[in-house]
């Protein structure tokens, strides 16, 4: 066998939701940030719960993919800024 006859391996399973549809984790994440909670932002944004609640969990292991540690993190930056809103707002701080 030469080795110009060798076939790669294609690549198996469905694309994720980070390369088919980056818009919808975006409306994902401003709903969160306006103070959905994640089931209520998945059905506003169109996306599967299940899904999400999947790459959250990956998000958790030593080896997740970059894709998922980010959207873990953009999450957790999202629910901080709705805590920080309300907690002012209840305060009386102002905000420049």
């Amino acid at each position: 066998m030469n080795p110009e006859d060798k076939v790669l391996p294609l690549k198996v399973g469905r694309p994720t939701l980070f390369k088919t549809r980056p818009e919808s984790l975006d409306d994902f994440l401003k709903a969160v940030e306006l103070g959905m909670s994640v089931n209520a932002a998945c059905d506003y944004a169109g996306l599967p719960r299940s899904q999400v609640y999947k790459y959250l969990k990956m998000a958790e292991e030593p080896k997740a993919r970059r894709e998922c540690k980010e959207f873990a993190d953009k999450l957790k930056r999202a629910r901080a800024r709705i805590i920080r809103f309300r907690a002012s707002k209840r305060l009386g701080v102002k905000r420049d």
